[in-house]
């Protein structure tokens, strides 16, 4: 399983607790904070860029699945 996951690979992944849509994702991230747990998110490398979270990050129900 990957420990890092961008906006997109989490509404795609269909988990419980969590947005089916990148954008609402997005604003769940900002919402939460998940950007001021410096350790826990981190830019996405590569083409488009982004965020990438860790699995800590998610609502506990997303990370039992």
């Amino acid at each position: 399983m990957k420990l890092w996951l961008t906006s997109s690979e989490l509404a795609e992944a269909g988990l419980p607790g969590l947005p089916a849509r990148r954008e609402s994702v997005i604003r769940m991230a900002e919402r939460e904070g998940w950007a001021d747990y410096a350790s826990l998110c981190r830019p996405r490398a590569g083409r488009g860029g982004g965020l990438e979270y860790h699995v800590s990050l998610l609502p506990p129900a997303a990370r039992l699945a």
